[in-house]
């Protein structure tokens, strides 16, 4: 339900410092595929993602970069009209983070 969606913003605001990489990613995520767009939701993931400098794995960055480009409706995927929301310091997190994943490749 949009409602407990609603709900669910505030309190994560709330604990958003106790999650873990992966419970702050699958977060994102769950609002992305229902299309609940809230700018405040994903302005804390993206902050305690950051300013933890949280450490992504390849699936991690994976899910995180779809919840950001893609938090609406389904449709917009498949148009590539999906107005995304935009978070410069976030993304170059997630650049840094895959950067480094694949410099481990070359070893």
């Amino acid at each position: 339900s949009t409602q407990l969606f609603a709900d669910s913003v505030e309190r994560v605001g709330w604990m958003a410092s106790k999650f873990e990489v992966q419970q702050l990613v699958s977060i994102a995520w769950s609002f992305a595929r229902v299309a609940f767009r809230s700018q405040r939701l994903f302005g804390v993931v993206s902050d305690e993602v950051v300013s933890r400098q949280l450490p992504l794995e390849p699936t991690e960055i994976n899910r995180l970069v779809w919840a950001f480009a893609y938090p609406g409706k389904p449709t917009e995927e498949r148009t590539g009209r999906a107005g995304g929301i935009r978070k410069p310091d976030l993304l170059a997190h997630i650049a840094n983070q895959a950067k480094q994943k694949m410099q481990r490749l070359d070893t």
